[in-house]
């Protein structure tokens, strides 16, 4: 017994200084981020940016390789079944690792068990807003409002993410209203703004100019606190529903069992670009909110949203996507 312990033991010491050995030579070659989103899009942009910084902080480039499509999963995919060595991350987001789970039947991906977390690149709230028709301005009003013509409010969305807040809402205050599906989000503002559909939940960046500009009357931030570019905007929590939360997040992953050295080494490098003036400014003016994480952090939010998508379907009975 003795000899087999002293076996193990040396065992674990040499993982663990070939792990060491590996972090320091890491990286060796050029690291390759995986986008599951079309160029131009707030990943793309945002991991640009990084990897821009990385290569010029490391003098190890790192690339980026869009790999649009079916919702983020052939990115993830792709990632998830990658060596476990560094070299391959993805840019994970709350679709692809907090809603998808929930959204469709089957995964060809845990997001989970497949993946090692880096850290969250950013956050991106939401802003309840509603057209200058609607006789509410607060979400207290909007709610009473909406308990006193059950069904006949209507709120337009163009994503599964801002769908979803919808139905988190409405089951949340306990009212019933009517969702209209648009195929852009332009076309839902523009029948907000003209009377024919009552509230939105609107992304920051499109949000803010029509808020500024007085075009839509904006009632509450979906997040746990204050969006710092509209501090006077409560948030839902506040305004009588503890705990509301839905926001859109990306951040980094790597495939499950890569070095957790490599992991700290990754983590500590995109953290140190992330907290750099000129990436926050740059991340502010597209309306996003700068995280830079832990690894564990960053898990526990996955599983703190994957919980939250899962109950909402059970509870509303929403059908699932083959």
């Amino acid at each position: 017994m003795k000899s087999l312990n002293r076996a193990l033991s040396i065992g674990l010491v040499l993982a663990a200084a070939a792990s060491m050995a590996y972090s320091e030579e890491f990286p060796s070659k050029p690291i390759r981020i995986v986008v599951p989103f079309a160029p131009a899009t707030i990943g793309d942009i945002t991991s640009r940016i990084v990897a821009e910084k990385f290569t010029a902080n490391t003098g190890k480039q790192m690339i980026v390789d869009n790999q649009p499509g079916a919702n983020a999963i052939i990115g993830n995919e792709a990632v998830s079944r990658a060596a476990p060595n560094g070299y391959t991350l993805v840019m994970a987001s709350a679709g692809s690792h907090g809603l998808n789970s929930s959204f469709y039947t089957k995964l060809p991906y845990d997001p989970v068990k497949d993946f090692a977390p880096i850290t969250q690149l950013f956050s991106s709230y939401y802003f309840m807003v509603v057209g200058h028709h609607v006789a509410a301005d607060s979400v207290r009003e909007l709610v009473a409002l909406a308990k006193a013509n059950p069904g006949k409010l209507t709120l337009g969305y163009a994503a599964s993410m801002t769908q979803l807040t919808a139905e988190l809402f409405k089951l949340t205050a306990g009212i019933d209203m009517t969702l209209v599906p648009y195929k852009t989000e332009p076309q839902s503002l523009t029948d907000l703004r003209a009377g024919r559909v009552d509230i939105m939940f609107m992304p920051t960046a499109a949000a803010l100019p029509q808020i500024k500009a007085k075009a839509v009357k904006v009632l509450a931030v979906p997040s746990l606190k204050r969006s710092a570019l509209l501090p006077d905007v409560p948030t839902v929590a506040e305004s009588g529903y503890p705990g509301f939360e839905a926001v859109a997040w990306m951040g980094y992953m790597a495939p499950a069992g890569t070095p957790n050295a490599v992991i700290t080494k990754l983590n500590t490098e995109i953290v140190r670009i992330l907290q750099m003036p000129d990436v926050i400014e740059k991340f502010e003016r597209m309306g996003l909110v700068v995280v830079g994480n832990t690894p564990e952090e960053m898990a526990e939010v996955v599983r703190r949203e994957m919980a939250k998508w899962a109950k909402l379907f059970k509870d509303v009975k929403l059908p699932k996507a083959n």
